[in-house]
């Protein structure tokens, strides 16, 4: 259906994103939820970890997990 085409044009977009924004790729880890990739940013050529999900993220639930993981790497500092 349509929902589906929506969903694929946004992997996509965010696909064309990560390879403009970023070089140097390699994958670092896998999981059940997605690939973490080692990568330099463009823009101010530092290096990145960047994980990709496999899927969108969907309702209030999804969005919490996804927050609760990026605000405990946040509290990790530079390491």
């Amino acid at each position: 259906g349509s929902a589906g085409v929506g969903s694929m044009t946004r992997r996509l977009s965010h696909a064309t994103s990560f390879a403009r924004d970023f070089f140097d790729v390699e994958e670092i880890g896998s999981g059940e939820h997605g690939k973490v990739y080692k990568c330099v940013r463009r823009m101010d050529l530092w290096p990145y970890a960047v994980k990709v999900l496999q899927r969108g993220v969907v309702g209030p639930h999804d969005r919490e997990e996804v927050l609760q993981e990026i605000y405990a790497m946040a509290s990790q500092g530079e390491n």
